[in-house]
């Protein structure tokens, strides 16, 4: 069950006209990937998204840390498995989000490269919080 909605330049304005949760309550795959999806967007989803929701592609959105902190503060994000922040602007106050988060745990895969804003501490921090589920460390700032 699963939705792909990559590369459709979906803007928050026009997200917050989908409601995931109407499409459909078995969603477990959603994949919004090269949108131009921001922290309202990230609202929208958290406020709508299915309760089984295991997998969320959102690499290549300028979701900026306000985004992160919402999706990383969202009850939605308990079940996630898969998370992938690649590309979404984020920097040291959506790290700190992540690390902080009591929703992340039964995460299995997370990717948060191509954020250059993340310093190097807080990479490390990431990589102390969620150690090998991170797949994509090579491309962490780890050091300064």
């Amino acid at each position: 069950n699963a939705l792909h909605l990559d590369a459709n330049h979906i803007t928050h304005d026009s997200f917050k006209h989908l409601t995931v949760h109407e499409l459909s309550d078995q969603l477990v795959t959603l994949g919004l990937s090269h949108n131009d999806l921001n922290d309202r967007g990230a609202t929208y989803l958290a406020l709508s998204a299915p309760e089984r929701l295991e997998v969320l592609w959102f690499y290549h959105n300028p979701l900026g840390d306000d985004g992160v902190r919402i999706l990383s503060n969202a009850p939605m994000s308990e079940h996630l498995k898969m998370l992938n922040l690649m590309q979404t602007e984020m920097g040291d106050e959506g790290g700190r989000a992540l690390v902080e988060s009591e929703y992340l745990d039964s995460l299995d895969t997370l990717y948060l490269g191509l954020n250059p804003r993340l310093s190097p501490e807080m990479s490390r921090r990431l990589v102390d919080r969620f150690g090998d589920v991170i797949k994509d460390q090579r491309h962490l700032k780890l050091a300064d």
